[in-house]
């Protein structure tokens, strides 16, 4: 036997937040409260997803469509791939595409993304109150042009080393160029900035290169200098060299004045007196 379980998703109700007013004022206006969804219709119809997570995501949530051009590979994105914001999930992959310049031909990778506002719940400093998302077209505008001003952008990042799967990240870049929104194109662009892993390749070739070189060189020059050096050492060292010989005579010299000092030494140890008269004479006793 099996069976289906029934779940709703919490849902917060929020309360205004007015931003010029102060903290005081704003935490007069009471707190967000977790409201549980009211009872289904009769006859309602509820779609059956495979996991409680896919469930568990209320597809039918307000979301916002927008477009990232990448001027990067794009390998490993997929439609479906998250949309992060620093680690929380705020969205997903709608679509991929290839765009052309037709008269500079530089290629892009348009991205189509959904966000999900109500995903990620931004907070008031002053007292913790969350902020409701903007759904109003002018006031929306507002706060998108407000991001992009404060370095609001999209980065591609790696999922998996592993696989090679990526996400989308969006993120704050304050030193990014500054952008101007174009209003008259929809879906909005949200601006790309490269992404580590491109700087990443970029710098494993600039070493891949610097080793070949340097391999290069060593091939060229270190090795051959190092070779001649052995030859010339092996050529110095050889019984027939001139400093092999050069060292044996020194040898024999060292041998015979070390014969000499014995001899005078034990002349000494005989005949002390002769320091003060000489050597004696062949007769003398």
């Amino acid at each position: 036997m099996g069976g289906l379980p029934f779940e709703a998703p919490q849902k917060i109700a929020y309360r205004s937040v007015d931003t010029s007013s102060t903290p005081d004022q704003a935490s007069a206006t009471g707190k967000n409260e977790i409201v549980m969804p009211e009872r289904a219709e009769a006859d309602a119809q509820f779609p059956l997803f495979s996991s409680r997570t896919l469930a568990m995501q209320n597809q039918n949530a307000f979301s916002e469509r927008f477009v990232i051009n990448f001027k990067e590979s794009v390998r490993g994105l997929t439609v479906g791939a998250p949309v992060e914001f620093r680690g929380v999930h705020i969205g997903e992959v709608a679509s991929i595409e290839t765009a052309i310049d037709p008269k500079t031909y530089e290629v892009f990778q348009p991205v189509e993304i959904y966000l999900f506002p109500d995903r990620l719940q931004v907070r008031t400093l002053s007292d913790g109150a969350l902020i409701k998302p903007s759904k109003n077209a002018e006031d929306g505008l507002k706060e998108m042009k407000a991001l992009l001003a404060h370095g609001l952008r999209a980065q591609l990042g790696s999922a998996s080393l592993l696989t090679g799967a990526q996400y989308v990240g969006i993120d704050f870049f304050p030193k990014a160029p500054k952008y101007a929104l174009n209003v008259s194109k929809t879906p909005w662009e949200i601006p790309a900035v490269p992404s580590t892993l491109d700087d990443m390749e970029k710098t494993l070739s600039r070493v891949v290169k610097n080793t070949d070189r340097v391999l290069t060189k060593l091939d060229d020059q270190v090795i051959p200098q190092f070779n001649q050096t052995l030859k010339n050492v092996n050529s110095m060292t050889a019984s027939d060299s001139p400093l092999q010989t050069d060292l044996r005579d020194s040898l024999r010299s060292l041998t015979k004045a070390a014969d000499s000092l014995k001899t005078l030494s034990d002349m000494l140890d005989q005949q002390p007196q002769s320091l003060l008269f000489g050597k004696p004479s062949q007769g003398a006793k």
